[in-house]
């Protein structure tokens, strides 16, 4: 008979890689909270949305726009600091205001997280309350 130990039923993690080099620019229409974004979780938190697409395959001319994907590789691969992506959650729900490309050469490059904007429509009044209420908190 074998022996298992608690190791032999966790997956392998993945090793976190974090993009560090964001600009947060004033905008007032975007609450002032950063949040850390698990890129995979992000995967789940946008099932259902009609102009989100994980996979290289599901990215079509509809919603996805090759320019703004090229745009964004070099400067990522430079390490130049880019506007952090915006989202926003409503009703328990994350959606991406700005910087869907951004977020998908992350993704591209095996990126795990990435910072971005949080707009608050929710009525939280703390960023612990935003933390809980969203699907995309740290690991």
């Amino acid at each position: 008979m074998k022996t298992y130990s608690i190791e032999d039923f966790i997956p392998e993690r993945q090793p976190r890689r974090i993009y560090e080099s964001f600009t947060f620019n004033e905008n007032k229409s975007v609450a002032p909270h950063v949040l850390e974004v698990n890129l995979n979780d992000l995967r789940f938190a946008l099932k259902g949305d009609i102009v989100w697409a994980f996979e290289k395959g599901e990215r079509m001319d509809g919603t996805f726009k090759p320019g703004k994907y090229h745009h964004w590789l070099p400067l990522i691969q430079s390490g130049e600091p880019i506007e952090a992506p915006y989202l926003s959650f409503n009703r328990g729900r994350v959606s991406i205001v700005d910087g869907r490309h951004r977020l998908y050469a992350f993704i591209d490059m095996g990126y795990t997280h990435c910072n971005g904007f949080c707009r608050n429509k929710d009525g939280w009044t703390s960023e612990d309350d935003m933390i809980s209420n969203a699907y995309l908190a740290n690991e």
